[in-house]
């Protein structure tokens, strides 16, 4: 019984600290700022927030895609490291040019 008791407790653990391994970060915005704003709901993963962040200060997905950093990060690269939905979000704002290994983008002089 000593030993079943044991085993228990032992499986018990296990199976919280991996649910705590997995768990995700929680951001706080270090400003007001709308690229702080852009770079959270997008580590949200939540297109439909993302695209209503994305009206609300007017920044187009080109724009996000290209310029925005967060945490120093490329915006993708960001999403990448820290976001839920990952390629749902990246898809989202390179307007389907995301993929793991690569990001298809058109780079031309302005």
């Amino acid at each position: 019984m000593k030993n079943l008791t044991q085993s228990i407790a032992i499986i018990a653990l296990t199976v919280g600290s991996i649910g705590l391994a997995n768990a995700q970060s929680d951001f706080v915005a270090g400003n007001n700022s709308a690229d702080t704003e852009i770079c959270i709901t997008a580590a949200e993963g939540n297109r439909l927030k993302l695209l209503k962040t994305l009206q609300d200060t007017g920044m187009s997905k080109r724009y996000v895609a290209e310029k925005i950093q967060c945490n120093e990060l490329s915006f993708v690269d960001f999403v990448e490291q820290y976001g839920k939905n990952v390629d749902k979000i990246n898809n989202f704002i390179t307007n389907g040019k995301y993929s793991e290994n690569i990001i298809v983008a058109n780079v031309a002089a302005r």
